[in-house]
């Protein structure tokens, strides 16, 4: 699911300047969007674990935040949902955005992600933006070789740029 989509001009300078400059007032925007459809996901999310797709701790350390595990707190605390890091990025890549349509396949990152901790059944995966679908595939594959049952994927918006 999307809360809307990156081709918008102005969904696309909230994330980047969240993402990658740490501005407050567009992680405000954020929220909002995502309380906005707070109903609605609760619904969704069904009783699943709410789980963040998350950075490799390189970036982590460079960004200072996850952005990703900032979303799914944010759904697990508008949803009533549990919230929980069961997943691990084991290799660094070079990001999505920066790589071109080509090179965006789905199971060119398998392998990047590994399963920690507790084993949930049902797993709601939460990132940023939706491309391709190779980030998000990854991970659901790595929690499914897990023992995860079901996944299901959130993501703040889809689409990419042309």
């Amino acid at each position: 699911m999307a809360l809307t989509w990156y081709a918008d001009p102005a969904v696309r300078r909230v994330l980047t300047t969240w993402k990658y400059v740490g501005d407050q007032a567009a992680e405000e925007v954020v929220r909002r969007w995502i309380r906005q459809k707070a109903d609605v996901l609760g619904g969704w999310c069904w009783d699943a674990v709410i789980v963040p797709v998350p950075l490799h701790k390189k970036k982590y350390r460079a960004r200072g935040f996850d952005q990703a595990q900032v979303i799914a707190q944010i759904v697990a605390k508008e949803t009533g949902k549990s919230y929980a890091n069961v997943l691990r990025r084991v290799r660094s890549t070079l990001p999505q955005a920066k790589r071109g349509q080509g090179e965006r396949l789905v199971g060119d990152l398998d392998g990047v992600f590994e399963g920690i901790g507790a084993v949930p059944d049902r797993v709601v995966l939460c990132d940023d933006v939706f491309t391709s679908g190779a980030t998000m595939d990854a991970a659901a594959k790595s929690l499914k070789e897990y023992g995860v049952k079901e996944v299901k994927g959130l993501v703040i918006a889809k689409g990419s740029v042309k």
